[in-house]
């Protein structure tokens, strides 16, 4: 992996590492401290970054690219998140160095920066009091976790799919006139994995939502009717 070589050229380090809820309330001689510890490395489409169960011990920001999150249980995909540029995950491994809790796949031709265990606690080491922000956010992960476990079972099926679409939309969407355009291409394979629901079933929810014209589809893109998803 390449330290500092040509493929940060094009990229603002600080600004990234600033962009990470973990980093962003670092002064900027904390940034310029952090910056030196920053690897980095490109990825194709396929690659698979680590497997759930691998020792951990780096956290990755995504700096172009995309890249899914996602776990397995008796030979079934269920994808937690889709990354793309300017998000991170696996802020546990700076802590703990523990087995990683989930899979990551890389989805396109992607840019990665990463942080080593060993050198964010040589970092900490002069930074005591940034310990007070890893806690918040590692507090909000939590709080996330809890509410989709509790989506999981007290939400309908429609309501979750929906759900996620929002999610999707809020994290990817474009505004275009009274409609959004979820920026990502993901298909019904992806959907199911990321409710917890098979595809034929995905394909029944969809089909409503497009019949009731809260969602329609074009080259492969979702958009949904935001006036419609209000009142929905």
């Amino acid at each position: 992996m390449d330290k500092k070589t040509d493929i940060l050229g094009i990229f603002k380090v600080k600004d990234k590492l600033r962009s990470v809820p973990l980093f962003e309330h670092l002064t900027d001689e904390q940034l310029q401290e952090l910056e030196k510890i920053v690897f980095s490395q490109k990825f194709q489409p396929g690659f698979i970054l680590f497997r759930e169960g691998d020792n951990g011990k780096t956290f990755y920001i995504i700096a172009s690219g995309s890249a899914k999150i996602y776990t397995e249980k008796d030979g079934q995909e269920k994808i937690i998140t889709i990354f793309r540029a300017g998000d991170s995950f696996g802020e546990l491994a700076l802590l703990d160095g523990e087995n990683r809790s989930a899979s990551v796949q890389i989805l396109e031709p992607s840019v990665l920066l990463s942080i080593s265990h060993n050198d964010f606690f040589r970092f900490l080491e002069g930074n005591f009091s940034f310990t007070r922000q890893i806690l918040k956010q590692l507090s909000s992960r939590i709080r996330k976790a809890n509410k989709e476990i509790t989506d999981m079972v007290f939400l309908d099926v429609e309501t979750r799919v929906l759900k996620v679409l929002a999610d999707l939309a809020m994290k990817h969407g474009i505004r275009e006139n009274n409609m959004i355009r979820i920026d990502i291409k993901i298909g019904l394979h992806e959907i199911g994995k990321l409710v917890g629901i098979s595809q034929q079933v995905v394909n029944g929810v969809l089909t409503y939502l497009h019949r009731n014209e809260i969602i329609t589809f074009e080259n492969h893109y979702i958009y949904m009717d935001a006036s419609k998803l209000v009142k929905k």
